[in-house]
């Protein structure tokens, strides 16, 4: 087994003939229902390492949003939620379906959609400045500044004078979306050759990772999974025509937004929930025992409800929490 900590690869050889490579690192998938694209965070599992003798079956990578490793074991366990201590209270925030939940929580199960933005630019473009992976944008602000004129690609520029452009360039894209730039994407029928030097440069620092990765995979069993870079075999892209000349540069936008008022959160599966708003600091209750506070749920709208378990579940946690506690106490202290 070998690992490409640079290009985020694994490299497997079976005992019998052949071999694989498997990619993780940060990827983007698209959501189908939703209309937009979800981070895949994909990880090694911890004993992963060059010259590691693996058995059939043992996890190597794995998604940290949905699973974690086991402490105990060489497994992996699947993450179920959020662990918060929730308060049973008789509040006017927390009438009927409503809760109140606090900031850090609201950060806790906010999410991070992916965005998509498409620019498209011709061959001969000029560009002066352009946002690149790990660049924070926000919705207002320009992704790349550029003109279809034949200016010299070296010319420098200071910031007053891209603004001028922009301003003046009606077709200067803004960013649309509040975030980082995550992934970058580019796709054209015409060759290298044939591009500005600027257009040309952004296209081939695109490419790079990717070609890589073809050239690493050259010998592996499934290659195919890894194409390489370059013009378009066909003339559509998503389902339109792309010019001989033209340039398609797309960028992932991941947004990170928080879990706030108005929005609907689950506790235990079966508690459904409308927030209520969104306090900023701890919530304080009489009992001093119980720290961090996280949530307050209406007493009358769980017993309310046909399924009881969020309440059993709920006060069985507490009991062990507390014998957990004591146990620590008496072998500490």
């Amino acid at each position: 087994m070998e690992v490409n900590d640079e290009l985020k690869t694994v490299a497997i050889q079976y005992k019998t003939k052949g071999g694989l490579v498997i990619e993780y690192g940060s990827s983007v998938s698209k959501n189908g229902g939703g209309g937009f694209y979800v981070k895949q965070n994909v990880v090694l599992n911890d004993k992963i390492k060059k010259g590691y003798k693996f058995k059939e079956g043992e996890i190597i990578v794995y998604n940290s949003d949905f699973f974690s490793n086991d402490p105990y074991t060489d497994n992996i366990d699947l993450v179920t939620g959020t662990y918060v201590n929730v308060a049973l209270v008789q509040s006017s925030g927390a009438m009927e379906d409503a809760s109140i939940i606090t900031d850090s929580l609201s950060k806790k199960l906010g999410s991070n959609p992916v965005r998509e933005r498409t620019i498209t630019i011709t061959k001969d473009t000029t560009i002066h400045k352009t946002a690149t992976i790990g660049t924070k944008v926000k919705s207002i602000e320009p992704l790349m500044v550029f003109d279809e004129t034949t200016m010299d690609d070296t010319l420098s520029m200071d910031d007053a004078s891209l603004a001028a452009i922009a301003s003046l360039n009606r077709a200067t894209p803004k960013a649309k979306y509040t975030g980082t730039v995550l992934k970058m994407k580019a796709f054209y029928r015409c060759e290298h050759k044939d591009m500005s030097k600027s257009v040309k440069a952004l296209v081939r620092s695109i490419n790079k990772e990717a070609k890589a990765k073809f050239k690493y995979a050259d010998s592996a069993n499934n290659n195919d999974k890894f194409l390489e870079p370059g013009p378009m075999k066909g003339d559509k892209l998503d389902g339109k025509i792309l010019g001989e000349d033209d340039v398609v540069i797309k960028f992932y936008i991941e947004q990170d937004l928080g879990c706030g008022t108005g929005d609907k959160i689950t506790y235990l599966a079966s508690l459904k929930s409308v927030i209520s708003s969104v306090q900023e600091e701890d919530m304080i209750t009489e009992d001093k025992s119980i720290d961090d506070i996280s949530a307050m749920v209406e007493c009358a709208s769980v017993q309310n409800r046909i399924v009881l378990g969020s309440l059993q579940t709920g006060v069985t946690e507490r009991i062990v929490k507390g014998i957990e506690d004591n146990f620590l106490d008496i072998y500490f202290n």
